[in-house]
């Protein structure tokens, strides 16, 4: 799936609570993030890893 594709991020990658983020000009919520948790660190990592090798 295209990475700008919202199914790509359903269901969310991460734990965290969700929260708004907002245009500061106007205050108009722009999107939902999930922020990560002290759980989504490991998988991060590893899949950072398992990506790298592709890449470098």
């Amino acid at each position: 799936m295209p990475l700008l594709d919202p199914k790509t991020w359903q269901p969310r990658p991460l734990s965290g609570p969700e929260y708004a983020v907002t245009e500061p000009a106007t205050g108009d919520t722009l999107a939902s993030a999930t922020r990560a948790s002290a759980a989504d660190v490991g998988p991060a990592a590893e899949a950072a890893r398992a990506a790298q090798a592709e890449w470098a």
